[in-house]
């Protein structure tokens, strides 16, 4: 989670990543994982789905 005006920064330096997903939330602040905690919990929780099946897949080789 960083500022909007960090998001371009973030993707330019982030040259390792497979994939980078923004999200903005254009009233929020730094409280966002309290007030979007729903969303913040389902983004982390498909982040350890995918990062499993990798695993599993790489296991399987």
């Amino acid at each position: 989670m960083v500022p909007v005006s960090n998001v371009e920064y973030d993707k330019k330096m982030l040259t390792n990543a497979k994939s980078v997903k923004v999200i903005l939330f254009p009233e929020e602040n730094h409280f966002i994982p309290w007030t979007q905690f729903g969303v913040v919990k389902e983004l982390l929780i498909g982040l350890i789905n995918a990062n499993t099946q990798v695993k599993s897949t790489m296991s399987s080789q």
